[in-house]
């Protein structure tokens, strides 16, 4: 079907319009902080549920290995003023 061919960004919006969210409004892992966004958590990108989870930033960028890799670089040369200042970090500094 044509409504399955959708993009990252596209999916992504779908999932965090129709899954829904914890009544606590928490993070599903460490239920400490609040939601930032809905994360794959299998790497399988479809509009299952079951493959999603809402989880705060921290959780999720443990989860797809980006906080390691925040962690290594140094702080003069983190790119804050990027719209996806992380990902940029993580795909530059490897």
């Amino acid at each position: 079907m044509i409504r399955d061919k959708v993009g990252y960004k596209g999916l992504h919006q779908w999932i965090n319009r129709n899954k829904p969210k914890p009544q606590d409004g928490m993070c599903q892992i460490c239920h400490d902080r609040v939601i930032y966004d809905a994360a794959c958590i299998t790497g399988v990108y479809n509009r299952e549920f079951s493959n999603w989870q809402y989880q705060c930033l921290r959780c999720h960028m443990e989860l797809d290995g980006r906080l390691r890799t925040f962690n290594r670089v140094e702080p003069n040369k983190r790119l804050r003023g990027e719209k996806h200042w992380n990902w940029i970090i993580v795909n530059i500094y490897v």
